[in-house]
């Protein structure tokens, strides 16, 4: 129960030699015998045995493929991990995943896994990115081009929150100005998080009138905010080029898997698919249809000359009639 305990909730091997811990566990069983923190790390070196085992049998099993995902985690201890999920269905069609993006670790697995042909189409479906990351990265990537100027709004807020003093200097400056709201306030962003840039900027320009009054009040603030900014239009037209080579980049192959997705979907099919096309690009419509189709069709043979592990009561189907719209 202790090793249970400390894996559950992240705790110290230590945790079993708290006194009061101790005192606990004699107060509702006298015959308690205390452990040292050497075999509560026995104790869940065992438990990770036991159920990695359990684990590796259930995924020999099932009657699924595996999806991996994997994302960049971040310890209390401020170290780096890559953790991989394994999703699957089993028997009993229910989905799981236990949770365990580097390109060079997917590109080698991949390869080690096509030469054990347990990919569908090569691995040409293997890889694909989260959608919300690679919109984190197209829009960081137009932030670039504003790159001085939000530098110097963050060190403006750090400037300003840096301190009892300076806080209520700035609130002071707020008071004089008049006409601004005082329940927001200043806010940092987060790197990862580029909604929080978007909030940054956001209060910073309704406190930009604040700012330029701090800049008379306090000798060691600057008013930095879009200074010596370029020409908008210049701006924004390097903003757009250095977005789209970002989306061209990671978009193109994943929209691919989107619209398979679509069309498997009972609410959009392919019907739905067609119409969007064309309202996008009406030149290229019927090319991304066929091809979108072909992929479908492709991938259904590939499954339909899979062994089946167990069988299913579905319909049969003659040749490519798979049903689109």
């Amino acid at each position: 129960m202790c090793a249970t305990a400390i894996v559950a909730h992240d705790l110290p091997y230590k945790f079993v030699e708290f006194q009061k811990i101790r005192d606990l566990m004699k107060y509702l069983n006298p015959d308690f015998s205390p452990i040292l923190r050497n075999t509560a790390k026995d104790d869940v070196d065992e438990m990770f045995k036991t159920e990695k085992e359990a684990l590796k049998k259930e995924l020999a099993n099932i009657p699924s493929r595996i999806s991996l995902t994997s994302d960049i985690w971040t310890a209390c201890i401020s170290e780096g991990y890559i953790c991989l999920t394994a999703h699957y269905v089993d028997f009993n069609w229910n989905l799981k995943n236990n949770a365990s993006a580097n390109d060079v670790m997917q590109a080698h697995l991949k390869r080690q896994l096509v030469l054990q042909n347990w990919l569908l189409s090569e691995g040409e479906f293997f890889h694909v990115r989260c959608s919300a990351r690679v919109l984190n990265l197209i829009v960081q990537e137009g932030l670039r081009v504003f790159g001085d100027a939000l530098e110097k709004i963050r060190d403006n807020v750090k400037y300003v929150k840096g301190s009892e003093g300076r806080i209520k200097k700035f609130k002071e400056c707020i008071e004089l100005i008049g006409g601004v709201e005082t329940s927001a306030g200043l806010s940092y962003d987060v790197s990862t998080r580029w909604n929080s840039t978007y909030l940054m900027l956001q209060s910073a320009l309704k406190y930009r009138r604040v700012s330029v009054s701090l800049s008379f009040h306090d000798d060691n603030y600057k008013c930095v905010l879009m200074a010596n900014i370029k020409d908008e239009n210049t701006l924004i037209r390097d903003m757009d080029e250095r977005m789209m080579i970002k989306f061209e980049k990671y978009w193109s192959d994943y929209s691919v898997v989107l619209a398979l997705g679509a069309v498997l979907d009972t609410r959009i099919k392919l019907t739905s698919l067609e119409y969007m096309y064309e309202k996008v690009d009406p030149l290229t419509s019927t090319i991304k249809t066929n091809e979108i189709k072909q992929k479908l069709y492709t991938l259904f043979e590939m499954y339909r000359r899979l062994p089946q592990p167990f069988k299913l009561n579905l319909p049969s189907l003659e040749g490519n009639q798979v049903h689109t719209r």
